[in-house]
């Protein structure tokens, strides 16, 4: 079974060094880590997010739900705003970043 590609995937077939991250076929490097963060720290990164997954949590009970699973406060966040945060396991331990969206009366992680 082939990996999944994204839409950046054409620009750089061929230029980086790619692996396969959980069934995605992803650039890890193009030069070197070192060459990679100095251009990032002088100029400017591009992040391909879009592989990544969308995750609607609705119901009276979403926002304690979410103000205990992510690090970020979302009872505090007005609709329109986003947080960027950390997806906790049982123990506190970081699983995962995300950015949570507060739409309307509907906070969406990503």
């Amino acid at each position: 079974m082939s990996a999944k590609t994204t839409p950046l995937y054409p620009l750089y077939k061929g230029k980086a060094r790619t692996f396969n991250f959980e069934g995605w076929e992803m650039p890890l490097w193009f030069t070197s880590i070192e060459d990679e963060h100095m251009a990032v720290r002088t100029n400017a990164g591009v992040f391909d997010i879009s592989h990544m997954t969308r995750t609607r949590i609705e119901g009276r009970e979403a926002t304690l739900f979410l103000d205990y699973a992510l690090t970020a406060k979302i009872s505090g966040l007005k609709a329109g705003r986003l947080a960027y945060t950390y997806v906790l396991n049982e123990n506190g331990g970081i699983i995962d970043d995300g950015i949570v969206f507060h739409l309307a009366k509907i906070a969406s992680f990503l």
